[in-house]
Parts: C-alpha cells; sequence; structure tokens
C-alpha cells in the first residue's frame, strides 16, 4: 500500500494482527386429631349406682357408625341424639391471589417497586431500539449484550436508558445487566438483515482506539471517510449510498466496554477499507493493546482478536495503524 504524505504524519506503525477465535408438589397437611372424642352415655339406673363412663378415642370409620339403644333401654332413651360429631383442622384458610409478574412479593413481603424491564424494538437498517426502566437503578453502570457485542453506559437518574444497537442476528436478542447482577431481557425479529453488513470494533477501557471506513477508495478526511468523527446517518445505508457508524459505551466509566460498530449495505461489501486507529498516550505507551473485531463468518458474527504491543512514551502523539482489519470470509461452496 502506497501512504501519502499525509497518512505519513498520523501513521506511524502499520500492522494487521489477527488472532481468530471462534470461539428446575405437594401439599403437607399436619393434621391432628382427626375428630374430638366420642362416646354413647347410658341411662342412670340409679343416682348411687351410678358410674362414671371414661371417654375413649375411637377412629373416624367407627365414630361416624350411628349407635343402637341397649335393649334394656326406655324409648325416650333409645331416641336420645348421638353425640354431634366434630371434624377438627388445622389448615390454614387460603384466600385466592392474582399477583402480576411484575408485584410479586420480595422476601420482605413488600411488592417490588424496582422490577427492571427491557423492550426491544425493530428500526429500519436493521437496527434496533432499547429502552431500559430501573425505577431503582438511578446513576448506575449498565452493560448491554447482543451476541459478540457489549458495551457499557449509564442510566439516567430516573433509571431509564435508551440506545439504538445495529442488530447482528434476524432474531436479536439482548441482556442488560448491573453490577449488583440484576438483569433484565429483551427480544425482538428483524427484518432486511441480510441487506446490511456490519463490523464492530470492541474493547474495555479508554485506550485511545478508532475504527475508520473509506468507501470506494476513499482518502482520509473526504465525503467517504466514516469515523467517529463524522459517523453520518443510517440514511446512507437505506439508499445504497454508503455506511454508517454507531459508538456505544461510555468512555467516562472506568473499565467499560466500548464498542464502534460500521454498518453498510451489503452491495457495497468489497469496496470498502477498514483501518483501526490506536493512540499513544502516557496511560497506553509500552503497554500491551487488546481488542477485538467482529464480522459476519460462515456461523454469524464472530470475534478475532486484534492485539499489539504499543510504541514506547517517546511515541506519545503518534498513532499505531492497523490496515484492513476486516477479515476475509470464506465461504463454504455447495456441493
Amino acid at each position: 500500500m502506497i501512504i501519502d504524505a499525509k497518512q505519513k504524519k498520523r501513521v506511524m506503525t502499520a500492522a494487521s494482527v489477527f488472532a481468530i477465535a471462534l470461539g428446575t408438589g405437594f401439599l403437607m397437611q399436619n393434621l391432628g386429631p382427626m375428630a374430638d372424642q366420642f362416646a354413647d352415655r347410658q341411662a342412670e339406673k340409679s343416682a348411687s349406682a351410678a358410674a362414671p363412663t371414661k371417654a375413649s378415642l375411637q377412629p373416624l370409620s367407627s365414630a361416624l357408625q350411628k349407635s343402637s339403644p341397649a335393649p334394656n333401654q326406655t324409648d325416650s332413651q333409645s331416641q336420645a341424639p348421638a353425640a354431634p360429631v366434630r371434624m377438627a383442622s388445622v389448615l390454614p384458610t387460603i384466600s385466592p391471589m392474582s399477583l402480576a409478574p411484575d408485584s410479586l412479593p420480595t422476601a420482605d413481603g413488600v411488592a417490588s417497586a424496582c422490577a427492571l424491564k427491557l423492550k426491544a424494538t425493530a428500526q429500519q437498517a436493521a437496527l434496533v431500539q432499547l429502552t431500559l426502566t430501573a425505577p431503582c437503578n438511578g446513576g448506575q453502570p449498565v452493560t448491554v449484550k447482543h451476541g459478540p457485542l457489549s458495551f457499557t453506559d449509564i442510566t439516567a437518574n430516573d433509571g431509564t436508558f435508551t440506545v439504538t444497537v445495529p442488530a447482528l442476528s434476524a432474531t436479536a436478542a439482548f441482556e442488560a445487566r448491573f453490577d449488583s447482577g440484576e438483569r433484565a431481557f429483551a427480544m425482538t425479529l428483524v427484518e432486511g438483515l441480510d441487506d446490511h453488513r456490519r463490523v464492530a470494533l470492541t474493547w474495555q477501557g479508554n485506550i485511545g482506539l478508532a475504527l475508520h471506513a473509506l468507501e470506494k477508495g476513499a482518502e482520509y478526511d473526504t465525503g467517504g471517510h466514516i469515523s467517529a468523527a463524522h459517523p453520518a446517518t443510517a440514511s446512507r445505508a437505506l439508499s445504497g449510498e454508503g455506511g454508517f457508524l454507531t459508538v456505544l459505551g461510555s468512555a467516562d466509566l472506568p473499565g467499560a466496554r466500548m464498542a464502534e460498530v460500521y454498518s453498510y449495505p451489503a452491495a457495497l461489501e468489497g469496496e470498502v477499507q477498514l483501518n483501526v486507529e490506536a493512540a499513544v498516550t502516557e496511560a497506553t505507551c509500552g503497554a500491551e493493546m487488546s481488542a477485538n473485531i467482529l464480522s459476519l463468518g460462515i456461523k454469524g458474527y464472530a470475534s478475532h482478536a486484534l492485539t499489539a504491543t504499543m510504541p514506547g512514551c517517546d511515541a506519545v502523539g503518534e498513532h499505531l495503524m492497523f490496515f484492513d482489519v476486516q477479515p476475509e470470509v470464506r465461504l463454504a461452496s455447495a456441493e
């Protein structure tokens, strides 16, 4: 590749390094005695001859049977009613209750007002708008994951967060997770995904990385140069003119996961050069740089490692450039 004088000023080292990593009733009852004592009183023959009768505990089956009067009993005695049968139960009374999923009681018995909700809405250009509602997580970091793509941002003070994410699959599933472990999920169907291509650069921390797309042989700082400084819009892809860049994540959060996703019409495949630029700073000079390139493969979008040792601190202010970072995809031919 021939690098003109302008590029030489911004390019210190050209490299293209890749390490592909294809990489749960029963009802338990505790019944006490099933019935109280059942006993028949015999008529007193005389006050002095009366003998106390001890009540006895009988099985439930025999207690329910009617007792026959004794042969020497009078008619009035034979018509005396049997002792009433009383059933005892220790089962608690259960009232029907209907709870909506979002108002299920928490461990302390109080209906939760902190339930997380994540909504995914498909949009044009194979994009998905995510809307997160987290009433009790205002101003907190949240990491969004979509397949091999992940990034970290922060919720508003009221716990809401909205972002537009380029879809990497037709059945697009998303997860929003807080550092506490709380998480929410959403899924949507995306139309027209095959009409678009994506290439993403992902990394962690503020290490000065940037993705640059040069369309149809464009030079830097011209109309066909797409970067975070000139991201363009999805209308370019819808019209077939070119691509656009989506920046995801908050660089202000220490250790945040970051991503830049370049999207372009499938018809332009082969006509776009993608470069990665790494700034040499006081924080990165002489250190190991690690990032990933996400691109379309045979089994969907996959991650490919991009690593290098940054120049020494005497090169602070310069840039390390990786040219043509999009891996070549070789599709298996049909037999």
